[in-house]
């Protein structure tokens, strides 16, 4: 009885881990610079308070219409998070890229001078 459990408490987390071990997606790609301007007139300028120069990444895809489909913002800035999905998710640019292909667009947030 004392190995019956064993095994099955060897089962249960050997079955954890495998479901628990991460997903590695493709590289992503950085939009050609054409794209990349589309991409940039869609944000205004924006004030985010006291903050330091910093690199937001910011990992996106095409929906089937050619709208931009955020996916990630890789910050720890809330506001920016913010900022960044409501001016780029669902918003359709000009020449959208390949749907369903993984982009990611650094962009170089400034403190106001």
């Amino acid at each position: 009885m004392k190995s019956l459990k064993l095994l099955a408490l060897a089962i249960l987390i050997g079955g954890t881990s495998i479901f628990a071990s991460e997903i590695k997606d493709p590289d992503p790609v950085t939009p050609i610079p054409l794209l990349r301007a589309q991409i940039i007139e869609l944000l205004p300028d924006a004030f985010f308070g006291d903050i330091d120069e910093s690199i937001v990444k910011v990992y996106f895809t095409y929906g089937s219409e050619g709208e931009i489909v955020v996916l990630k913002v890789d910050t720890t800035n809330k506001l920016v998070k913010q900022y960044i999905r409501r001016y780029l998710n669902q918003r359709k640019v000009d020449q959208p890229g390949e749907i369903g292909k993984l982009y990611y667009l650094p962009l170089k947030i400034k403190p106001e001078a």
